[in-house]
């Protein structure tokens, strides 16, 4: 499996766009950004080398049940696909950044092994069904209507959990988490995972 850089996924986004006014406009100005930062395509930065996102970890995560872990793994990678530290905080306004190809992966493996209970597309899904409302969203996925300070102990890390469950929210940063489910179900329709 081909690993493929953000800037890249960026240039794919845009060229993919549904509306024809945020896509490029010339097959010229798809090569001058491919030209303006040509280390970026490779992930090469300063004094690094190859940047990779690597799925192996969170796939194995999730084909042995570790839902914690594997939940944990998902902050990890949606960072770094974001090309922010680990473990900062994501918010809203982030999801729309975050390159389709790394949401999509994430959701399909999630998605796969928990036999289509968990995932960021399930979530979607139940939040579209409950008409978008997030407090009949968070009782439909058994999660607080508010965040609390010990977040861990509100999930469930089993399949026993509702359905939507996981992925978690323990990642989103920001003082509006209830802002999260409709940024997740646009950013998926852009992507055409639903």
């Amino acid at each position: 499996m081909y690993n493929v850089s953000v800037h890249l996924c960026e240039i794919l986004d845009k060229l993919l766009q549904n509306a024809v006014s945020q896509r490029f406009q010339s097959a010229t100005e798809v090569l001058h950004t491919l030209e303006q930062q040509p280390q970026k395509l490779l992930n090469i930065s300063n004094h690094q080398t190859l940047s990779t996102i690597d799925y192996t970890h969170l796939r194995g995560l999730l084909a042995k049940g570790k839902w914690q872990s594997a939940d944990r793994e998902t902050w990890e990678l949606m960072s770094q696909a974001l090309a922010k530290p680990r473990g900062s905080y994501i918010f809203t306004s982030d999801l729309e950044k975050i390159p389709c190809l790394h949401l999509q992966t994430i959701d399909h493996l999630w998605v796969n092994s928990s036999h289509g209970r968990f995932g960021f597309s399930v979530q979607t899904l139940i939040y579209k069904n409950v008409n978008r409302d997030y407090g009949i969203f968070c009782n439909q996925v058994g999660w607080y209507i508010y965040n609390y300070t010990s977040a861990n102990s509100e999930f469930d890390f089993s399949l026993k959990a509702p359905i939507g469950h996981l992925p978690s929210r323990i990642w989103i940063g920001g003082s509006q988490p209830w802002q999260y489910p409709n940024a997740l179900a646009i950013k998926l329709a852009a992507c055409s995972i639903i």
